[in-house]
């Protein structure tokens, strides 16, 4: 197969949380914000002040925007990258290879320590079989999630939102080939979280 050659690229000094006992002082810390104005699968990230859990109050720079609410919230626009033999495809930088390199997707993301909470009851379900395991389903739990830059195209805000996901859980569970139908349930779910 000519497949190609997926990195995801992320930032240690960002640090997406849920509730304000993951805030790290020092980092750039941002609030995962899901509510009736996000699309379901999608968040807003609010800014936090760096010295102390508290928002914040003052615009740092063009990535950041103050909504109706009074919120900063960090734009979806970090992509505005431009590399020879390049184009976006949502969250995705796809770089086409010369001959002899192979093509290349990149996708920024920022990490989020925790599991998405509107996904947080499926960790409580065991399917058909007894799958997902147990196993998985703790894996899942300790390990966080992303959120890529790019919004829903059905979105009110589409430059504010910012896409879950939880793709090394999702890859974990592909590797898992014996259970191929409530693999497509797992699918289906995912599909139903991000529209």
């Amino acid at each position: 197969l000519d497949s190609d050659y997926d990195t995801l690229i992320f930032k240690h000094d960002y640090n997406v949380i849920q509730n304000w006992s993951e805030w790290e002082q020092g980092k750039i810390n941002l609030m995962m914000i899901q509510n009736e104005d996000t699309t379901p699968g999608y968040c807003f990230l609010q800014l936090l002040r760096q010295d102390e859990p508290l928002h914040a109050t003052v615009i740092p720079d063009e990535d950041y925007i103050t909504d109706r609410c009074g919120r900063i919230l960090h734009n979806n626009k970090v992509l505005n990258l431009s590399y020879p033999n390049s184009e976006q495809h949502g969250p995705s930088l796809a770089i086409q290879g010369q001959q002899g390199i192979v093509d290349q997707d990149i996708v920024f993301a920022y990490p989020c320590k925790s599991w998405p909470q509107s996904a947080s009851g499926w960790l409580q379900r065991q399917g058909i079989g007894r799958w997902p395991t147990q196993e998985m389903r703790s894996y899942a739990a300790s390990t966080s999630c992303f959120v890529v830059p790019t919004g829903s195209k059905v979105s009110v805000h589409p430059e504010l939102e910012w896409r879950i996901s939880t793709c090394l859980v999702e890859r974990c569970l592909m590797r898992s080939e014996e259970h191929t139908s409530e693999l497509q349930s797992l699918t289906n779910l995912v599909c139903r979280i991000r529209h």
